[in-house]
């Protein structure tokens, strides 16, 4: 029972020093101090300790950040705190002077500690956000940092969708991008489409357009094969970000769960019909690939498939065969090679039994 009860006691003790451990690591990161966007300036002296400390959070890549609320109209004063590994700090751009910061601008700071001078924004509404954005943190960081001035809430991507859907995209296809936000767009933040052919070892960011919630951008037709990876994010309005400045100008983003959306460019269109304008007395043949979908390597695959009479609304079926889900032979395809699939139909009138 003694030896339960140490045993018992030694555990707890891990678990208290893991906990301490995680608050110290948690706490350990760039933050915002001074009246403007917390609340107060922290210690009188080098090293100033935490006090007032307003702190960011982990962002893309190396970036770390916050979205924050002014304390009031006008000149808001601040610096940038240091608070890691035992290190802390305040740090400005000039020493001893005020230095007003112009949003989407890119800055450096002193790399010296100080509680004297501070950057200052003149902020126009109670109801702006500011985003600030630094490239990395740590006991030394580099010191280069940007805010984003949002004239409102920040909104977020909510879902993101494409056009062709990933396992129709050929080399002649054009992708369309579609990302939904959480609500409307407010000036000042912009909408990113970010993608890549060579798993980001570079990649293409291209503004995306659109109004209120939706927005939309296109990635260009590429070449047999590719594998095309991307992502949605939000960052300050109407700039022009480079690859190497991505991570760090994201506010926020949809990754997929941190799988980013993906394609791969495949050989062929998925169906084609020959003759490409057929009439209804003549056989016709139907070819689909099923290469990338969901029918590849299958034994068996099925064509459900109708005609319209209607010119007006030719996407309206108004004559179908088939029964869906159901393995009774009718409309069952010939396997020619590969994932390749035909069916001809010698008379469509009589396939589809149209009337005359």
């Amino acid at each position: 029972m003694i030896l339960k009860r140490n045993l018992l006691l030694v555990n707890c003790f891990y678990i208290l020093c893991f906990f301490i451990l995680n608050i110290s690591s948690t706490l350990s990161q760039n933050a915002i101090v001074g009246t403007g966007f917390s609340s107060g300036w922290g210690g009188s002296g080098c090293p100033t300790a935490n006090s007032n400390f307003n702190y960011f959070s982990n962002g893309f890549g190396s970036s770390f950040g916050a979205v924050l609320s002014p304390n009031n109209v006008g000149n808001c004063y601040f610096r940038f705190g240091i608070d890691w590994s035992g290190t802390t700090a305040q740090r400005t751009i000039t020493l001893g002077s005020d230095v007003p910061i112009v949003p989407a601008t890119t800055y450096s700071l002193n790399n010296n500690c100080t509680t004297s001078g501070s950057m200052v924004i003149n902020v126009p509404n109670i109801n702006y956000k500011y985003a600030f954005k630094t490239q990395n943190a740590g006991t030394n960081p580099s010191g280069n940092f940007i805010v984003f001035e949002v004239q409102g809430i920040i909104q977020s991507v909510t879902s993101v969708s494409q056009n062709p859907i990933t396992t129709a995209v050929t080399p002649s296809s054009p992708v369309n991008i579609t990302a939904s936000l959480s609500g409307s767009l407010p000036a000042g933040q912009g909408v990113y489409l970010r993608y890549t052919i060579d798993n980001f070892s570079t990649s293409t960011i291209l503004e995306m357009t659109g109004s209120g919630s939706s927005f939309s951008g296109t990635i260009p037709a590429q070449a047999l094969g590719t594998l095309v990876k991307y992502y949605i994010f939000t960052s300050g309005s109407n700039l022009s970000i480079s690859h190497n400045n991505a991570d760090w100008y994201t506010i926020n983003g949809n990754t997929n769960g941190g799988s980013n959306y993906s394609y791969t460019v495949i050989s062929a269109p998925m169906v084609t019909v020959s003759p490409t304008s057929p009439t209804d007395n003549l056989p016709v043949t139907i070819t689909f690939n099923a290469t990338g979908t969901a029918l590849a390597g299958l034994a068996k695959v099925y064509l459900h498939s109708g005609v319209a009479t209607n010119v007006t609304s030719p996407t309206s079926f108004n004559y179908t065969t088939g029964n869906w889900g159901q393995d009774d032979g009718i409309g069952l395809m010939t396997n020619t090679v590969g994932n390749i699939w035909t069916i001809t139909l010698l008379n469509l009138r009589s396939y589809y039994n149209v009337p005359k």
